[in-house]
């Protein structure tokens, strides 16, 4: 059975497409899926990839591809092993300090500010749970 986790790295306070975003969260949580967020000021030491990625099966890497503005592009994949390794690194070292999205108060309003960027698995194996 595939598990599906989640991290949203998000700006404080925040834009109203990521109120909306936090908004409509219940549905996935009700599915099973697990969401952490994690604020962008503490994900300055960590080493993540420059685009949001679905990890699948700890095999394979679906990246999401956005222009300057915000425009999704056509998403890409990969099943090389350095950037495979790279987002289960990436996605475990995030659960220290992020939050449960249960947890997570719903974010204040701002009137500037930009998407959260995630970082998505789906794994038959357990990653490093986050506490």
């Amino acid at each position: 059975m595939l598990k599906a986790r989640r991290v949203r790295i998000v700006s404080e306070s925040v834009t109203g497409c990521i109120r909306f975003e936090h908004a409509i969260t219940e549905a996935s949580l009700r599915v099973g899926e697990q969401i952490r967020r994690l604020s962008c000021h503490r994900a300055s030491p960590l080493a993540l990839p420059a685009n949001d990625f679905w990890l699948i099966g700890d095999r394979i890497v679906r990246w999401d591809i956005f222009s300057g503005d915000g425009e999704a592009l056509e998403p890409d994949h990969t099943e090389d092993p350095q950037a495979v390794k790279l987002c289960v690194e990436a996605f475990r070292s995030v659960g220290p300090g992020s939050r449960s999205h249960r947890h997570a108060r719903e974010p204040p309003a701002r009137t500037r500010g930009h998407r959260s960027r995630q970082a998505r698995a789906f794994t038959t194996s357990p990653l490093s749970s986050p506490p």
